[in-house]
């Protein structure tokens, strides 16, 4: 395809790019497909595809390693655009499959729904029912068998897939057998818990580890200030700060809390010491900064970093 000549305007439209399908596969049909492929292809979603989309995505798809290959095919595939592909959009993309090669047969083991299941579950690694390419691999920096290793180690512990409140608190308790668990793993179970369905699934799970124990200091230093930020709204005011040393005194079994210990007197002292911009609040910037030049605050909010 000269792509030019085949668009004078320097624009491919959904139509041209149905025909162009339908060169390749002249018994089937393409339109189904096409869908999926064409919304790939136009990254800025003005129905269109220009020159630089058409050639990244042709590049993406025929160059480079394998993985990135895959990654590729997968993005199209992916079109509800979550990371992931359930059986619903795979049996989806393997109806438009079926119907550019001209595939007729669709009973049985042919059957759309179940070639999808039966894929799922050859290829699923944490029983989520879905599929995931590399994304574990890439944002943890964990290796396939170190994600192996930590996902029968989950499975063992939680047979179900699912970390729920209860076995949480339970582990937490195994870590500090002389404190009180309950109030701290509240705000670090959330933390977890990204989608908020009241479980912890292997992805969120490995993520939050991931994210608490690798990378730099100061992306540790932010997943704390993460647990500690309870209203989720990009700081941590006096009393939330309050609340989070309380938890933190519970779970270190520290009775001692009065004076300098008092928990809502440490809050203030932190927040004077460590706000800039005077809002009597921390961001994420100043409680990083704040916690790497103050060794005494790290040690009660970040002891393990």
């Amino acid at each position: 395809m000269s792509f030019i000549h085949d668009c004078p305007t320097g624009r491919l439209d959904k139509k041209k790019f149905v025909e162009m399908y339908r060169q390749f596969y002249p018994n089937g049909k393409a339109d189904n497909y096409c869908k999926y492929a064409f919304n790939r292809f136009d990254t800025n979603n003005d129905g269109t595809i220009d020159f630089q989309e058409f050639l990244l995505a042709i590049a993406a798809t025929s160059q480079g390693p394998l993985d990135d290959r895959l990654t590729a095919v997968f993005n199209m595939y992916d079109f509800s655009h979550n990371r992931v592909i359930d059986q619903k959009e795979l049996t989806t993309i393997i109806t438009a499959m079926y119907d550019l090669v001209g595939e007729t047969d669709r009973k049985d083991d042919h059957d759309p729904k179940k070639v999808a299941a039966d894929i799922i579950a050859q290829l699923d690694l944490d029983g989520d029912k879905k599929l995931k390419i590399n994304m574990l691999k890439t944002v943890t920096k964990y290796t396939e068998n170190e994600i192996r290793q930590w996902h029968e180690g989950f499975i063992r512990d939680c047979p179900n897939g699912r970390l729920d409140k209860k076995r949480f608190i339970q582990d937490y308790q195994k870590f500090h057998p002389e404190g009180k668990v309950d109030n701290y793993c509240k705000y670090a179970f959330n933390t977890f818990d990204t989608n908020n369905d009241g479980t912890i699934d292997f992805q969120e799970f490995l993520l939050a580890i991931a994210a608490s124990v690798q990378g730099s200091i100061d992306d540790r230093l932010g997943f704390a200030f993460d647990v500690y930020d309870i209203s989720h709204d990009r700081v941590i005011d006096q009393k939330e700060l309050t609340a989070i040393i309380v938890a933190i005194y519970d779970l270190l079994g520290e009775t001692d809390r009065k004076g300098d210990h008092d928990p809502k007197k440490v809050a203030a002292d932190i927040i004077a010491q460590l706000d800039v911009n005077g809002d009597k609040k921390l961001n994420k910037a100043e409680f990083i900064t704040g916690c790497k030049h103050n060794e005494s605050v790290a040690r009660l909010l970040a002891p393990s970093i």
